[in-house]
């Protein structure tokens, strides 16, 4: 008799085990696995985020650029790590109709991004906060760093989910072949 109670919760456990894995199952079949580079072309809501001096922008106001959004943390330091190649980007970039938009994610004041970017000599790259959050609420994302590449138009072309070398010949054309569209 001492058995079947064993027996009774073992089952019970094992279906609660079935049901969690189910339930996983289903809530991540709802949105595409990530993988390496998720390539697409869709139209994600335009975001507001924050200058350095506190002005709001809306990723509508990038419209007729090639934008490249980069999604990165002080804290991350993969983030830290691609922040030169970005900044380097932005300079071969620019003159291009190219714009590396930077968004620190958290809650670090703009100031403080301020320093941090003096601190690693990052000269080129605008300070933008998503303050309120928006970007996290709105846009799907995997965690950081991520990058999201958008055309003129401002339709989603590409994630890259990991840190990249945006520095590399493949990576500069890969960019820079979209403003030639």
């Amino acid at each position: 008799m001492a058995v079947k109670p064993k027996f009774y919760i073992l089952l019970q456990l094992a279906g609660m085990l079935l049901a969690a894995v189910l339930s996983y199952a289903l809530l991540s079949s709802s949105q595409p696995a990530p993988t390496e580079n998720m390539k697409t072309r869709m139209q994600l809501p335009a975001v507001t985020v924050y200058t350095e001096s506190g002005t709001a922008v809306s990723t509508e106001d990038f419209r007729g650029e090639v934008l490249l959004v980069n999604l990165w943390a002080i804290w991350c330091p993969p983030c830290i790590a691609e922040l030169p190649d970005l900044d380097t980007l932005q300079v071969r970039l620019k003159d291009k109709g190219v714009r590396v938009v930077a968004i620190a994610m958290g809650k670090n004041s703009a100031e403080e991004v301020r320093q941090f970017f003096d601190e690693k000599n990052i000269g080129h790259l605008e300070i933008y906060t998503d303050s309120d959050r928006q970007v996290v609420k709105r846009w799907p994302n995997s965690g950081i760093p991520e990058s999201l590449l958008f055309d003129r138009r401002g339709n989603l072309i590409e994630r890259f989910q990991g840190i990249r070398n945006w520095d590399s010949p493949e990576m500069v054309e890969k960019v820079r072949a979209l403003t030639e569209q």
